[in-house]
């Protein structure tokens, strides 16, 4: 994994070329694969109750401004998260391909 600066952003590259970003940096309607929770016990507790979990797919529904809660989809179910937790769920994002025509 390739670890790049984006003005105050890290992001990391992931061998397949997918970018690895934290979940509060996704644009809306970005999608991708959670890799990684930051965080403690409690962290991880409170995530599992809300079924967020490494390996699960994700997709940002929506954002709120100056720092408050982001929207998100998993499993079909809306779930919103402070923006401090979306800060430590780290997501591989994917990246769509676009076919040219010749």
């Amino acid at each position: 994994m390739e670890t790049y600066f984006h003005g105050k952003n890290i992001i990391n590259m992931t061998n397949d070329t997918n970018l690895l970003i934290s979940l509060a940096n996704m644009e809306v309607n970005q999608e991708g694969i959670i890799k990684s929770l930051e965080g403690g016990a409690n962290f991880h507790a409170r995530l599992q109750a809300l079924n967020i979990r490494i390996g699960k797919h994700i997709k940002k529904v929506s954002k709120a401004p100056f720092g408050g809660p982001v929207v998100v989809d998993v499993d079909n179910s809306r779930v919103a998260i402070g923006h401090g937790m979306s800060k430590k769920i780290m997501v591989e994002v994917m990246e769509k391909k676009i076919a040219h025509e010749d």
